[in-house]
């Protein structure tokens, strides 16, 4: 991915669920497959990590962290349950 893919995409991670780039965190791992890592810290009580080697469309974001949120809730949940 290109420098201006990565900073697109930033934004685009950013957006999707109304946060500012700020709070969007990169890892680059030059990778001959162009993945880069997008982390956003405490997001909702959960830290998600996200690869993408495209420029993703904001929707395509927006599902991706949607469904990493919600397995991390279902894991929560299951921890919980699993002590009582």
């Amino acid at each position: 991915m290109t420098n201006l893919g990565k900073i697109k995409t930033r934004i685009i991670v950013a957006h999707s669920v109304g946060l500012s780039p700020d709070e969007v965190r990169v890892i680059d791992c030059d990778r001959e497959d162009g993945s880069v890592l997008y982390i956003l810290d405490k997001y909702k009580g959960h830290n998600l990590v996200l690869g993408f080697d495209k420029v993703p469309t904001k929707e395509e974001a927006r599902d991706r962290i949607k469904d990493l949120y919600l397995y991390g809730v279902e894991w929560d949940f299951d921890d919980e349950f699993e002590s009582i």
